[in-house]
């Protein structure tokens, strides 16, 4: 009899040291990917934290939130602390700090730096006397940022200059006493804002006149501003603008003629009376017009940003203002 010749046993896989350190490479990578992230993430909700300020993660947020895509209006009401899951496996997307009056810890230029580290982020409100020009130069290494509000006593046209770096940005509000004209010019080059919401007192005619022809703008907010009945009508050229909110400014009557396409306007402290604006508004869905008052009108608009106050107002006037419901606004 022949005996069945014996099957040798499989080889088993054997592996170069070269091939072995390419695998452990490679599985190394993702790791410390997600570790140098969750590293910046953890390091930026410390110092957070210590300003009381807010922030969400882009699995917080809902997944449908009106029609604009940014804005700070969903972000959560109260301060939080840093978690070590989210840190590590979640995605910063919204970062809210307002400083003013007793209430938090002022951000700077350094803060600033660290926020631009996490390039996630898609929407940043920031309310700081002490955020520079430089400050915003480190804005730019944020290419997901779409909506971005700024208030401070320290920026300036130079500062303004660096936004036009942030081709994703789609959202602006703009609360800087400093800026001028010149930030207008600055600002007509960033042709995909949508909405855009200026309070400055030297901004002038001559600065609104340099978004002549904006083809994309739908919102468009002048709050304090020197803007008259002549410099309104550049909006007659903004065939996408079907939102529009005044305050403070030298208008009248007169200026209703170049706003009879507006949807829903809203005019505070202003010459336009009430008759008229219902008389030659009359394809809008709401308008707002209300009288000079020592309590400034809300500002909704503006997310959680504060309005930037007069040296005679007083801190309850501030609260009041901020707590008033602005109509339209959460569509």
């Amino acid at each position: 009899m022949s005996q069945t010749p014996e099957i040798p046993p499989p080889p088993v896989p054997r592996f170069r040291l070269r091939t072995m350190l390419i695998l452990i490479a490679v599985c190394l990578v993702p790791i410390a990917w997600i570790g140098n992230r969750g590293h910046r993430q953890t390091r930026l909700t410390k110092e957070l934290s210590k300003m009381d300020a807010e922030w969400m993660y882009r699995h917080e947020r809902p997944s449908t939130h009106g029609a604009r895509p940014w804005g700070t209006s969903y972000l959560v009401a109260t301060p939080r602390v840093p978690n070590l899951e989210n840190d590590y496996f979640g995605t910063i997307s919204v970062v809210n700090i307002y400083t003013y009056g007793n209430f938090g810890q002022p951000a700077t230029d350094e803060t600033l730096q660290r926020i631009a580290a996490v390039r996630s982020i898609e929407a940043l409100d920031v309310s700081s006397s002490r955020i520079s020009d430089e400050g915003l130069s480190h804005l730019t290494q944020m290419p997901r940022l779409g909506s971005l509000a700024l208030h401070s006593h320290g920026i300036t046209d130079a500062g303004i200059a660096h936004l036009k770096a942030l081709h994703s940005l789609r959202e602006l509000w703009i609360a800087c006493p400093l800026i001028t004209d010149t930030s207008l010019a600055h600002l007509a080059e960033m042709t995909e804002l949508r909405v855009l919401h200026i309070r400055a007192p030297k901004v002038t005619d001559a600065g609104i006149s340099k978004l002549n022809g904006n083809k994309a703008l739908v919102q468009l907010g002048l709050w304090g501003t020197q803007v008259s009945d002549r410099g309104l009508s550049i909006l007659l050229d903004m065939p996408r603008l079907t939102e529009l909110t005044i305050e403070d400014a030298p208008i009248t009557d007169r200026s209703l003629q170049y706003m009879k396409e507006i949807e829903y306007a809203e005019f505070y402290n202003t010459q336009i009376t009430k008759t008229a604006a219902d008389n030659t508004l009359r394809n809008a869905i709401f308008v707002n017009v209300a009288p000079a008052a020592p309590v400034r009108p809300a500002v909704a608009y503006w997310g959680n940003l504060p309005p930037v106050v007069r040296n005679d107002e007083s801190s309850e006037s501030r609260v009041e203002a901020d707590s008033v419901t602005q109509p339209g606004a959460a569509r």
